[in-house]
This record gives structure tokens, sequence and C-alpha cells, in this order.
């Protein structure tokens, strides 16, 4: 494991004991079930073309209105609400010094495209772990200046 992200894990590991976590949020006794679980979730969830790189630098506008959406390099056949998950955290990135957007901007958009495209009940339940597991993925190896690291650690549920 890349040691530059153990202190990220480690606070992760102290908030929650992963088997307590599994009994009391999901009622299940073993990580076995749990995976069963996943794996018949996963199957119900549809899966389609997605862009896999939405984010403020790849959405032109004009006014209100988007005039054009910008590479398609990183397009494959997924889950949309991964697409979701991902383009909720990247949604402000640009081309340098990418950072965060602040909690009540990912809100919004989550409420915008739920809006217009209601969440199965099986992608509701998983979008909050979705969200954090692509807010996690942009924690930088070493020195965090934008603040990945703490805004990933800030979607943890409260105990």
């Amino acid at each position: 494991m890349n040691e530059s992200h153990e202190p990220v894990l480690e606070m992760l590991w102290e908030r929650r004991d992963p088997g307590q976590a599994l009994r009391a949020g999901f009622g299940f006794s073993d990580a076995r079930a749990a995976g069963r679980w996943v794996a018949d979730t996963l199957d119900r969830l549809p899966a389609q073309l997605v862009h896999f790189d939405f984010r403020s630098a790849n959405v032109l506008s004009a006014g209100a209105e988007v005039t054009a959406i910008l590479d398609f390099e990183e397009a494959q056949h997924d889950h949309r609400l991964v697409e979701l998950a991902r383009a909720a955290i990247l949604l402000g990135t640009r081309y340098h010094d990418w950072g965060p957007v602040p909690a009540e901007v990912r809100a919004g958009f989550l409420a915008g495209y739920q809006a217009v495209c209601p969440l199965t009940p099986d992608e509701a339940s998983w979008l909050e772990i979705l969200l954090l597991w692509q807010a996690m993925a942009m924690v930088p190896p070493g020195d965090d200046p934008t603040g990945w690291g703490p805004s990933a650690l800030s979607q943890l549920p409260r105990p």
C-alpha cells in the first residue's frame, strides 16, 4: 500500500469498525454475506455507456444551456450511478489545482440530476458509498493542498 495514503486510511479505520458497520448498518454477520449482497445488487443496477469525465472543464455552456461535452476518451460501459457519483465529486475541477466543491454545491447537483432522472431504490442505496469512494480516489499522495482528504472524510456518517 502506498504510504502516503496510510494517514487517511487510518483516520477512516479509527472512525468505524468494519465488522460492526456490516452488522449494524446492513444486518450482515460476515463479509461473505455482504459480498453476496453486493454482487446481487450490482446485477440489478442498469449499465450503459458513460462519459466518465463530466466536470466543469469538459462541459461547455452558453448561459444556462450546455452547448458541448468534451473528452470522450474515458467513455466506458458502467453503471450510471458510478458516473453520477464521479461527476458530483469532480464537478468543479478544471485544469489546474483541482479541488473539491463544497458539500452544498454537490447536493444541488445531485438534487438537480434526481429531479430529471430519479434514482431507483437500489441506486439510492449505493449513492453515499460511491460518493465516498470517488472522493477517496481523488486524495493525492503526499501533500493535499486543495483539501481532497478532509472533503472525503467529511462525507463519512458521524457515529
